[in-house]
């Protein structure tokens, strides 16, 4: 359980996400969201972005109002973009008003090729091609395949028309023949990467780019691809190399720029994300790109930011629903449920929004306790959709909340069989609810054992995506059917610490530790809180106790928190911490937490340059460890690097200030591990 929350917490920042998805983080964007990109680049609002750019940013979404137009005439199959940053000439396939694929034909060749113009069979091949008449071109290209003169781009042909059909092994074929016979058009390494992507072999794209980038660094699209294809891989730092390479070629556009933003925040660059939006926000006057600004912000939790651009986003294009709804749902999440509520009353939603609309609104009007007003839209939620889990979820912790436990167990259970990946779960319990008062569960009888494991399991699914007070009351409801459930004692046991009251913590974990005395896991969070507490020698035992029933190859966390315990004993047990972060760098060599504690413990036992390489460590592994920077600006300081302590102490300043101002309190976890 610690280890979801703190992985969660790094990815995240300090402040706590109540917009919840299941089994995934903050959603990828959607393609009505591609749509909003595309009309970004098309509008000439400030944005500085040639209007043809959008198709290439909104590839695989939805045509929307708003897009670019399409061509004139009738139904069209086919349309031409041409990007005059890189000369490249993209085709996407529209079916409808939906793009369904994208064949890169660029016009770019090598400098040694650029004076040669094509062949007039490959003109009447490609011609072909782009009437759509596929047969005519594979002919065409098939019979130069043995001209010695003409083979190479035969090959690259045959392989461009193999891609379009999805023949993709096959494509791969021809690719790298035309590769032996001395092809390099920037084209060919497109199409194959492409190819290679669609085969599953990610690795081999990137090793193919990776090697003609280091002959020719200077291609605009195969940096960009790239840098897509490590997105694809989840190695945003990969990709964000390529980006800022992009970004330092061309001119900078809003896509361009959008694009290289996200990517700083993925990678942990966060103050970098911020200084390159902040002069668009000011400049800009197309309510999509403000839009697209302030959803970034937002999906990085940084709200306050998010509102600026989301404010004037709503008053160019009002009444519109999506601006009207992120604008909302960010009072909403900073608390500040008047000016939520105050914004859906002017959103007129159509039927596909209501579901969503009603929630939201049903859940700020319980904020504000207008209860039987709240309970009739959260009702309208269940019935505008009543094939999603959404509604009966967001209902049931409404009569949860009201106390009324045989209908959120009916409602709950209802939206429990009903849930999948993307299921939004936005009310929450008053905010001041915390565990004062919370008394210890009296006798040991189950009432009702079903039920209570099924409020612990959905309780558990709260807790991991820290929905804290919905959380706490499903695991209330749980120990009040079954006093002896173990899950319970572990989960109230470590919200409480998060809602401010280690002390109610301790005692849960202590009374769960009485009823299960040989679990290594309830040990191990009770180590934690009394962490947290101060109270070391305590935890310190607690910690000892768990690693001896955790079997031969216990959790790296159980050796990072014993150490912890140990550096703040007396001078043997300081002395003994280092053996500890050994054992947790061992057991787990990704765990950047290990890295960072065992950086800090060299820096205060006198070894500079140790620290530096553990500390350094622990920034690659995860860049959002605020507390790592300054660390290892001391470090470098030390050890003479002056110039470097200064830039990292800068980094630490601005990460600091960058998530103090949308931050609620820091859970004492945190602090063991974020403060310098």
């Amino acid at each position: 359980m610690p280890e979801d929350r703190a992985k969660h917490r790094r990815r995240r920042g300090w402040v706590r996400a109540r917009w919840t998805f299941f089994e995934g983080r903050m959603p990828s964007p959607s393609g009505a969201e591609l749509c909003g990109n595309a009309a970004i680049a098309a509008e000439d609002g400030g944005s500085n972005v040639p209007g043809t750019d959008a198709a290439l940013f909104a590839a695989g979404g939805l045509a929307s109002p708003g897009s670019p137009p399409l061509p004139p005439g009738r139904p069209l199959k086919t349309a031409l973009w041409f990007r005059k940053q890189c000369g490249l000439f993209r085709k996407a396939i529209l079916t409808g008003g939906v793009i369904v694929g994208l064949l890169a034909v660029p016009m770019r060749v090598k400098a040694a090729d650029a004076q040669k113009e094509p062949a007039a069979w490959e003109q009447q091949a490609r011609a072909a091609l782009e009437r759509g008449e596929v047969a005519e071109a594979q002919n065409l290209a098939a019979q130069k395949l043995s001209d010695p003169a003409s083979a190479a781009v035969a090959h690259l042909l045959l392989g461009v028309l193999d891609l379009r059909q999805q023949r993709h092994s096959t494509a791969v074929t021809h690719f790298e023949a035309a590769k032996a016979l001395g092809e390099q058009r920037e084209e060919l390494f497109l199409c194959w990467s492409e190819s290679l992507q669609k085969l599953g072999r990610l690795a081999e794209a990137c090793r193919l780019l990776e090697k003609e980038l280091e002959q020719n660094p200077s291609l605009p699209a195969l940096n960009s691809r790239l840098a897509d294809l490590y997105l694809a891989l989840g190695k945003p730092r990969q990709a964000l190399r390529y980006l800022e390479e992009v970004y330092r070629q061309g001119r900078p556009n809003a896509a361009v720029t959008l694009r290289l933003a996200s990517a700083r925040f993925a990678a942990g660059q966060d103050y970098r994300a911020v200084e390159l939006l902040e002069p668009l926000v000011g400049a800009a006057s197309s309510a999509n790109l403000l839009l697209q600004i302030g959803k970034l912000y937002f999906r990085n939790l940084l709200y306050r930011k998010a509102l600026i651009p989301l404010q004037r986003a709503w008053e160019l294009s009002k009444p519109s629903y999506e601006a009207g709804m992120f604008l909302a749902l960010t009072f909403f999440q900073l608390g500040e449920y008047a000016s939520c509520a105050g914004f859906l009353d002017q959103i007129k939603p159509d039927a596909a929004e209501e579901l969503d609309y009603r929630t939201l609104k049903g859940s700020v009007l319980a904020r504000l306790g207008e209860w039987e007003r709240a309970r009739r839209e959260l009702e309208r939620g269940v019935e505008a959709a009543a094939d999603r889990a959404d509604g009966y979820l967001n209902l049931g912790l409404f009569w949860m909340e009201r106390g009324d436990r045989e209908k959120a167990w009916e409602l709950l259970e209802k939206g429990s069989w009903l849930m999948t990946p993307g299921t939004k779960v936005v009310y929450t319990f008053d905010p001041r609810q915390t565990c004062d008062g919370l008394v210890l569960p009296k006798g040991d009888v189950a009432v009702n054992k079903d039920r209570a494991r099924f409020f612990a399991d959905l309780a558990e699914r709260f807790h991991k995506v820290h929905h804290w007070t919905s959380a706490l009351e499903l695991f209330r409801a749980a120990l009040e059917a079954d006093p002896r459930l173990k899950a319970p004692y572990a989960g109230i046991g470590l919200i409480c610490p998060e809602l401010g009251n280690p002390d109610v913590g301790r005692s849960f974990l202590a009374q769960g530790v009485d009823l299960y005395p040989a679990a290594a896991d309830l040990r191990f969070y009770l180590g934690t809180v009394l962490s947290a507490l101060g109270r070391h020698e305590e935890a310190l035992s607690s910690f000892l106790k768990a690693l001896e029933l955790g079997g031969p190859n216990p959790p790296a966390r159980h050796w990072l928190f014993l150490g912890i315990a140990q550096a703040a004993g007396n001078k043997e047990k300081h002395a003994e911490a280092k053996v500890s972060f050994l054992r947790a760098v061992e057991a787990d060599p990704q765990l950047a937490l290990a890295h960072y504690e065992l950086g800090k413990w060299h820096l205060k036992n006198g070894d500079p340059e140790g620290a530096e390489k553990s500390l350094q460590q622990a920034i690659e592994l995860d860049p959002h460890l605020v507390g790592a920077y300054y660390q290892l600006g001391i470090a470098c300081r030390r050890n003479g690097k002056s110039e470097r302590a200064r830039e990292l102490m800068a980094v630490f300043q601005q990460k600091k200030a960058l998530r103090e101002p949308s931050s609620r309190a820091v859970p004492a976890q945190d602090r063991l591990t974020r403060e310098p």
